[in-house]
């Protein structure tokens, strides 16, 4: 079976409502203004013919509603009128003065398919609606209008647009009863919209959130489906609620074919899907190919305003877009119109290059990139992401919380017209919600179009991200060296990741750097390391896992000592070591054991008289720092003491100058001991300590887990927050801290003391 359409067809139909006159009578105790307008319905022209020309539209419903922010219903003025010939005529009695904001519907009365009772919430009726319908095409438009005496046609001229979109299956085979036989067929979309806000119908919050309509099998339409300059069959097609900015749904359409059993029943079908089809209110996505004969790729046209179009849907946009594994199987470039292919947030997908180019070489000039990633993308293999040439142009684009890693491939793109430079991987942000972007590169070749003095920008990210955005593992930069970033962020100065460094080489005869992971130090090669730091210098260490042993004398530069890992990487230092002397040391990702004994004046010290610091690091036994101006611990554990010997976790034996004693989010795990601040000379103390956890096994009586012995006159500020204690004694300030002189164990007060922001004590 097949249903006859109307001869004539249109797209986007247009109703003209103009204000035909006003007067200003006097009725009841207010003033009112009367406006009559005029609903026309024009005539359709062959050039914009559709599947519907809109004269299945016989009834207009009109409903008014106050402009006051709330859209506040106004029942007393909501008209149904029928539209004969195309024209309808409504008429209002409006108070002077007032604010309206009206709302104009106009469908095929008495179908069923949309609940039209509030036009705040046009509810599409899912149980109802039917493939191959042209009565479910609708127009909508809105106007807000303030009543006066006299209005213009130029302030009371309305188009109403249709509130769907069309998609449509169409297949090249011709004579389709005969030769194949399909009769009816059915559509599924997801992710569409099911109910539309026509007062705020050009606003994002105008439609509910998306959901799957399955459109009911019907039978087939007759007429010939025009598009891409070729004459198509309509093989299924439906229409939907869609918004102003195109969307993505995944379209399937069932044929039912022509052959039955002997009691009548159909018992052949046939399903083509499109994943990721675009959709736009009042465009027609076509679906086009040899669908019901050819199980591979066929194209999509999205038909601006049902006029014709050129935006090609392909298998490599869709099901990046999507969130799926994509292989290059040939070059690819983008539509011809695309901005690039665009990954949404929360999409993860995977782009193989396979040795092929994916490129954006279309008519757009400006702004626009290969890919703009908001989601997750990685690409991987070898094979070129290139952009062409024009103002604000990238290879990729990442934005809103995008996370990219590159793992092979050469990137480039083309200069702007101005002869600027252009990014070639480029990071905006942040976006409303505070998110940036963030890129991670482990190999692959990056260049770009060098401006004229022959700076390529190649990594750059939006000047008002004050974090780092790009993590480089490796890689070779084209005239752009990622660990000297001179069109710095802020502080920002290297895009290169911790533990890798940026060596200069050559590409192609073009000056280039390649990242490459700075190599460990074993534990054999540790010696040597430390022999050729020079005087003054500050060197970095990077160890690998192993017993490494600080054994050493005489240095004479500051350390930076960096592990593999604190379960990996274990340091220790022997007693007789005191090398470090008015120098300083840093530790992260490592075990630090601790079996110190007294040596001279240095008492148990590891590092005498040496700044030390603590990030990321196990501390087993117990930690001296004799003579240190400023000894810091961030996010460190510490394990101390055995049953029965309560040995403190550090003992902290300032210099001469005001000491300072920083941790930050640390974890003790001791047997009733923790923190002991001492000297033999009235110094000055400041000792900040936040965020950390006290845990005793044993409790020691007479304990707390911060202990300042003043017997000799140590003198300063304690500033405890967002701390907790366990088994510690809690009849002294809680178990936290305690104040006292060793030799007679009496509290003093020489300290002020502050916790969570309260003086608890000041020094007196």
């Amino acid at each position: 079976m097949s249903t006859k359409l109307f001869n004539a067809f249109a797209a986007a139909a247009m109703a003209v409502l103009a204000l035909a006159c006003a007067k200003e009578p006097v009725t009841g105790d207010g003033q009112t203004v009367e406006a009559t307008f005029d609903v026309d319905v024009p005539g359709v022209e062959v050039s914009t013919k559709g599947l519907s020309d809109a004269a299945s539209v016989n009834e207009l419903i009109c409903q008014v509603f106050l402009n006051d922010g709330n859209y506040t219903p106004v029942p007393d003025l909501n008209q149904t009128v029928t539209v004969t010939d195309k024209h309808a005529k409504v008429t209002f009695n409006l108070v002077k003065g007032q604010k309206y904001s009206f709302a104009f519907w106009a469908q095929a009365k008495g179908t069923g398919y949309y609940d039209t009772r509030d036009l705040r919430a046009v509810k599409m009726n899912v149980d109802a609606v039917k493939a191959n319908e042209p009565k479910m095409d609708a127009y909508f438009a809105q106007k807000n209008f303030q009543a006066f005496s006299t209005a213009t046609e130029k302030d009371t001229k309305i188009t109403l647009y249709r509130a769907v979109a069309q998609v449509n299956f169409g297949t090249i085979n011709s004579d389709r009863i005969d030769k194949l036989g399909i009769v009816k067929s059915k559509i599924k979309l997801t992710e569409v919209p099911t109910v539309f806000d026509v007062v705020r119908g050009n606003m994002d919050d105008a439609y509910s959130v998306p959901a799957a309509i399955e459109f009911k099998e019907n039978a087939l339409v007759e007429e010939k489906l025009l598009a891409a300059d070729k004459e198509y069959d309509y093989v299924a097609t439906c229409y939907v609620f869609a918004h102003k900015d195109q969307k993505l749904t995944d379209a399937t359409a069932t044929f039912w074919v022509d052959i039955r059993d002997s009691k009548g029943n159909f018992t052949t079908t046939r399903t083509v899907s499109a994943p990721n089809a675009p959709y736009k209110r009042n465009m027609r996505t076509n679906i086009l190919g040899d669908l019901l004969t050819v199980n591979q790729d066929f194209n999509i046209v999205v038909d601006p305003d049902f006029k014709g179009g050129d935006k090609t849907y392909d298998a490599v946009s869709a099901n990046l877009e999507k969130g799926a594994t994509v292989t290059l199987a040939e070059n690819y470039s983008v539509d011809s119109k695309s901005k690039g292919v665009t990954l949404g947030v929360g999409v993860t997908s995977v782009l193989n290059l396979n040795g092929k180019k994916f490129s954006n070489e279309n008519a757009v000039t400006d702004n626009k990139a290969a890919l703009q990633v908001h989601g997750d993308l990685t690409i991987n293999g070898e094979g070129e992401v290139y952009c062409a040439g024009g103002a604000v142009n990238n290879a990729i684009i990442v934005e809103q919380g995008g996370h990219l890693v590159i793992n092979g491939g050469t990137y480039n793109v083309g200069k702007a017209n101005s002869g600027k430079s252009n990014a070639t991987i480029f990071v905006f942000g942040p976006d409303i919600n505070g998110r940036n972007g963030s890129v991670e590169i482990n190999g692959g070749v990056f260049m770009a179009e060098a401006e004229t003095d022959d700076t390529p920008f190649v990594l750059n990210q939006s000047d008002d991200i004050t974090v780092n955005c790009f993590s480089v593992k490796g890689g070779t930069f084209v005239g752009f060296n990622p660990a000297s970033v001179n069109e710095a962020h802020g502080a920002i100065t290297s895009f290169v990741a911790e533990g890798y460094r940026s060596v200069e080489t050559t590409y192609d005869g073009k000056q280039a750097w390649k990242v490459e992971a700075i190599p460990t130090i074993t534990p054999d090669e540790l010696a040597a390391a430390l022999d050729a730091v020079g005087e003054g210098e500050t060197a970095e260490l990077y160890l690998g896992a192993g017993e490494f042993s600080f054994a050493k004398s005489n240095c004479k530069g500051n350390i930076v000592v960096k592990g593999t890992s604190k379960a990996e990487t274990i340091v220790s230092v022997p007693n007789a070591s005191r090398c470090y002397d008015n120098k300083s040391i840093s530790f992260e990702n490592v075990t630090l054991k601790c079996t110190n004994g007294y040596v001279d004046d240095a008492r148990e010290a590891l590092f005498p008289r040496t700044d030390v610091s603590f990030v990321n690091c196990k501390i087993e036994g117990t930690f001296a720092a004799v003579g240190s101006v400023v000894a810091s611990f961030k996010g460190c554990e510490f394990a101390a003491g055995t049953a029965g010997d309560a040995q403190y976790a550090i003992k902290y034996y300032g210099g001469d100058k005001t000491s300072k004693l920083v941790l930050d989010n640390c974890i003790f795990n001791t047997y009733g001991k923790c923190i002991l601040m001492f000297n033999e000379a009235a110094n000055t103390y400041d000792a900040s300590i936040s965020g950390c956890k006290f845990n005793a096994s044993e409790t020691v009586e007479g304990k707390a887990a911060i202990q300042m012995h003043t017997e000799s006159g140590i003198k300063g500020n304690l500033t405890i927050s967002d701390c907790t204690v366990s088994g510690f004694d809690s009849t002294i300030n809680g178990g936290l801290w305690n104040e006292i002189n060793n030799n007679t164990k009496v509290h003093t007060t020489k300290f002020t003391v502050v916790v969570n922001g309260t003086t608890v004590q000041s020094a007196k």
